[in-house]
């Protein structure tokens, strides 16, 4: 147990010092802090971006359903594909 302890430890201490957007980054949970870095970043710079949860890209006048899945990102774009607002649900 001790072995897996400190690399793990150490990993997560590194990753405090690591910068806001890094070439192929892990978002593993919707978190909302993560997410204002992709506002105003065109959709297809976020194909470096590893997202590892439901995505929903909302284009401007889509439907959407209204479910709510607290693990899912939503997108929404404006019409040269530009995010305008990334949120959780």
């Amino acid at each position: 147990m001790k072995i897996f302890l400190r690399p793990t430890l150490l990993v997560g201490l590194l990753s405090a010092c690591a910068p806001t957007l890094q070439a192929d980054p892990i978002i593993a949970t919707c978190d909302v802090d993560q997410l204002t870095q992709f506002v105003g970043m065109a959709k297809g710079e976020l194909d470096s971006v590893t997202l590892a949860v439901p995505v929903r890209w909302l284009p401007p006048g889509s439907a959407m359903t209204m479910d709510f899945s607290p693990d899912r990102i939503n997108f929404e774009l404006d019409g040269d594909d530009i995010i305008l607002r990334a949120y959780c649900g």
